[in-house]
């Protein structure tokens, strides 16, 4: 969304899920979001992020085709909290103003919001591919690299920790 909750978080829209299961490519959508926080970055720094995902149309199909990782990894980020269709407990964590007419909000129509986006990262193409060129060289990593299993990089525990 365009502007910050009051509390000064940044709210995230999930929605229009194609319903072609076999479409949805996490791939995709983890790189539509980082671009979308690259973006995010360029006009201000909220103090956190409201991320609202709209379950219409999603099917087991569609649940089948996220990678476990994705979830473990949210367990870990977000409170998660389920909004019955119809309720108005959303706006329990979330103003009105800050949320699309179609979820029950008065902030415009999803669509515009979505337009705006793309139109956004087309005038940023240039900067997206220049990123793109950025990357790791694998060759000089560690062959025993005992890090690589963890989900989040990091080995062990943190009981045990030295700051000089």
């Amino acid at each position: 969304m365009p502007r910050l909750t009051k509390d000064l978080q940044r709210v995230h829209i999930i929605a229009g899920v194609d319903p072609d299961p076999s479409a949805i490519s996490c791939v995709m959508y983890a790189k539509v979001l980082t671009m979308q926080l690259d973006m995010m970055y360029f006009d201000d720094y909220s103090l956190g992020d409201v991320v609202i995902c709209d379950l219409n149309g999603v099917t087991v199909g569609h649940l089948l085709r996220i990678d476990i990782n994705v979830v473990r990894a949210l367990e870990f980020c977000y409170k998660i909290h389920l909004h019955l269709p119809g309720s108005n407990t959303l706006f329990d964590h979330v103003q009105r103003g800050d949320v699309p007419d179609e979820l029950g909000g008065t902030a415009g129509p999803i669509d515009m919001f979505a337009y705006e986006f793309i139109r956004r990262a087309e005038t940023l193409r240039d900067w997206f591919l220049e990123q793109d060129k950025y990357t790791s060289d694998e060759s000089k990593r560690p062959a025993d690299n005992h890090y690589a299993d963890s989900i989040f990089g990091v080995a062990g525990s943190f009981r045990k920790l030295t700051v000089d």
